[in-house]
């Protein structure tokens, strides 16, 4: 009965580790939403797009979050005269990139789909969250009125979107790399640098940005 009795307790002491360790894991998962349910969709002039099956957006509302903004690591040589603050997008800014980008998803992207933008989060059936990483911006926006600054791209960085439903489940997503106000043959006589300017910046933020947008249309469209 001794030899039993031992071989009790370690099976009970077994079952407790198996427990203990299973819980572990558990509380050790991630809490994201997960992105192994999403289809890649292979026609697609951007670098990644994929969403859930049957995915449709027809006659939706979205509401487009503030964008994400992860900035490039600059080097104090690049502009001696400026902090790498002075690259980067203060509030009023922000606001304005989220106008341009909300605007031009609206344009390009949910009028084909007969959809609109939500006022509000709690209005919408969908939250759209558009972000850049490695986003670098080609001068400060508020460079002296005497100075000037001539780039090959106005910005650049890798644009991503991810679209989420009312229960916080990812349905869609993209990214991109992208070289925003590209000059390429089409400088400065017929060169590769223009001169970068506020007005410059933002004009061509709102082009680029209908074209990132349009090609994820014809994407969804192709691949639908």
């Amino acid at each position: 009965m001794k030899t039993f009795g031992i071989r009790t307790r370690s099976i009970k002491t077994a079952l407790v580790a198996c427990l203990a360790g299973l819980l572990a894991s558990c509380a050790q998962a991630p809490q994201a939403p997960s992105e192994a349910h999403l289809n890649s969709v292979r026609a697609s002039g951007l670098d990644h797009v994929a969403t859930v099956f049957a995915f449709d957006l027809a006659g939706a509302s979205v509401f487009v979050a503030e964008p994400e903004l992860e900035y490039r690591r600059r080097s104090s040589s690049d502009f001696p005269r400026h902090s790498p603050e002075d690259f980067e997008l203060d509030d009023r800014n922000r606001a304005r990139l989220r106008d341009v980008m909300e605007t031009a998803f609206a344009e390009s992207f949910l009028a084909p789909r007969r959809s609109t933008v939500a006022a509000s989060v709690d209005e919408a059936d969908y939250r759209m969250q558009f972000g850049f990483e490695d986003f670098g911006i080609a001068a400060p926006l508020d460079l002296e009125p005497m100075t000037r600054y001539y780039a090959q791209y106005s910005a650049s960085g890798k644009l991503y979107g991810r679209l989420y439903d009312r229960e916080g489940n990812l349905v869609m997503e993209f990214n991109d790399r992208r070289d925003i106000g590209d000059n390429w043959g089409r400088g400065m006589n017929g060169g590769n640098l223009d001169r970068f300017t506020r007005i410059t910046f933002w004009s061509d933020m709102r082009n680029d940005m209908r074209k990132a947008f349009k090609s994820l249309d014809r994407a969804l469209q192709a691949g639908g």
